[in-house]
């Protein structure tokens, strides 16, 4: 990789230990998006070391949110096929 990608990968990886090890990042060091979701992670307590999601095997699959994803994936991927006179 080039330099300026491994400067900027080595600033937001001490942005992020600085973020862990005492709450905050350097204002200006990562987007504002990054820290807000690094904050989220902390007031949700997040395990930082955890990659995998806790498993939920309670969950309620037969609801309407979840009718509707799976009628939403089975779309083909190609656009739907519409004539210009409707």
């Amino acid at each position: 990789m080039s330099d300026a990608y491994d400067e900027l990968a080595a600033g937001i990886a001490a942005a992020r230990e600085r973020f862990l090890a005492m709450g905050e990042a350097v204002a200006g060091t990562v987007r504002e998006q990054i820290l807000n979701s690094w904050r989220r992670s902390r007031f949700s307590n997040v395990d930082v070391d955890r990659i995998e999601p806790p498993y939920r095997a309670d969950i309620d699959l037969d609801n309407r949110l979840v009718r509707s994803a799976c009628h939403c994936a089975r779309r083909p991927t190609s656009p739907p096929n519409r004539s210009v006179n409707g």
